[in-house]
């Protein structure tokens, strides 16, 4: 089971305020534990924002890497592009981004490699997945959803 962005904001929170309580920090103090929330690539404001998410591939064996709720394209590029790396010998190459909303990959294959594809975005994931599985199968060819990733 996995937590949403506000989710583990708010259990973060709920660590560093206790943590503080234990050392003293926060004993006699009116202040809120807001504050305390980590701000690493990953964490959103307590307002929101603009949330990134991206698709890499290696095109020779259809290794894909993906990454979600970044608040930066280029911070979630070089996320999928690690975790693409990391699993793949072949070069990766950046497919598909967006903010505040949902990206999706289809391919074709032949044999092990990826011989076409499309991307499509969306605001929910079905509509990314469809438009994706469009355009790769423009020549009327079958192709099949290969990831997806959605922002929080």
């Amino acid at each position: 089971m996995t937590l949403s962005a506000k989710a583990r904001i708010g259990l973060g929170a709920v660590f560093a305020a206790l943590l503080m309580l234990a050392s003293g920090t926060l004993a006699g103090t009116s202040s809120s534990a807001q504050g305390a929330v980590p701000t690493d690539e990953r964490t959103t404001t307590q307002r929101g924002g603009n949330l990134y998410a991206a698709i890499q591939m290696a095109y020779q064996d259809g290794t894909v890497g993906k990454a979600w709720n970044y608040r930066s394209r280029r911070g979630a590029f070089r996320a999928a592009g690690n975790e693409c790396r990391a699993a793949t010998r072949h070069p990766c190459h950046k497919i598909v981004w967006v903010r505040n909303g949902c990206a999706a990959v289809a391919v074709r294959w032949r044999g092990g490699s990826v011989v076409r594809y499309g991307w499509g975005v969306a605001a929910r994931k079905r509509p990314a997945v469809r438009a994706a599985l469009r355009k790769c199968q423009r020549d009327g060819r079958q192709c099949r959803r290969r990831a997806w990733v959605c922002t929080a």
